[in-house]
């Protein structure tokens, strides 16, 4: 999104702002359409065919700020930036996929204009980093990433959907945090959705009961991943105070159906 030491044309400027440099620390967003940022692109392209990576998880690109800068961009007049900006988005995806087939996670719909795998289930930043990391809040964060699988999955498989758990909400040791692992692993992995788990460990050295419950509950994912990444009927979506049920079905796998419920 933002590579680092952005400095003045590199940048988005706002035909409503004040003209002039962008500010030093002031929130910026990169211009896709810049000859800095096709350097910026094409080193990705070259670190992925160096090391053979297949998989790239973009955070961004948001493009669609308007910039009124035209002397150091692909484009002549304002109303044009978006949609140059756009052009190289799809065709950076088109590139990667041409080349590499990567495995592409992007937090916006290019599924058909550049063949992306996965966006968000419903991921907000305000969801992921504003809710209290109390034990009440992380109740209620487990509980509205359920709701973001339960929405999602009205128009796209488990696996096709991101979302993510900061480990932070489980400091070591984990074995003091088991009803709050496990609640995580059974809202996410259980229904076969495999987020982002975001921390500097899985489990440490201290907590051989965490280590155990990883080990269930991939185990279980792998054993009923076929169902588990098939259509979903839904039954009752998660609220916080009542029953929640979901169904995975599909008449060709090993199980014809999964059944999902939670008690709040």
């Amino acid at each position: 999104q933002n590579p680092p030491h952005l400095t003045g044309n590199d940048t988005c400027h706002s035909p409503d702002a004040r003209a002039g440099p962008v500010p030093v620390g002031a929130s910026t967003i990169a211009d896709f359409s810049t000859t800095f940022h096709q350097r910026y692109r094409d080193n990705i392209v070259s670190f992925l065919k160096r090391t053979g990576m297949s998989m790239l998880e973009t955070d961004g690109p948001y493009e669609g700020a308007t910039c009124a800068v035209t002397n150091a961009s692909g484009y002549i007049h304002a109303n044009n930036s978006q949609l140059t900006q756009y052009a190289a988005t799809v065709a950076f995806y088109r590139q990667l996929k041409r080349e590499f087939n990567t495995f592409l996670t992007v937090p916006d719909p290019y599924w058909n204009s550049g063949g992306t795998n996965r966006e968000p289930a419903g991921y907000t930043d305000a969801w992921n980093l504003k809710i209290p990391q109390t034990e009440q809040g992380t109740i209620e964060y487990i509980q509205t990433a359920r709701m973001y699988l339960y929405d999602s999955t009205l128009y796209k498989p488990t696996t096709e959907g991101w979302l993510g758990f900061e480990m932070s909400r489980t400091p070591a040791p984990l074995d003091h945090h088991l009803t709050t692992l496990e609640n995580a692993l059974a809202s996410l992995l259980g229904q076969g959705n495999a987020p982002t788990y975001r921390g500097p460990e899985m489990f440490d050295d201290a907590s051989p009961q965490a280590k155990r419950l990883w080990t269930l509950w991939v185990a279980h994912y792998k054993r009923y991943r076929p169902i588990l990444s098939s259509d979903v009927i839904h039954i009752s979506r998660p609220t916080g105070r009542g029953i929640e049920a979901a169904l995975h079905v599909n008449a060709s796998a090993g199980a014809a159906g999964e059944p999902v419920a939670f008690l709040n």
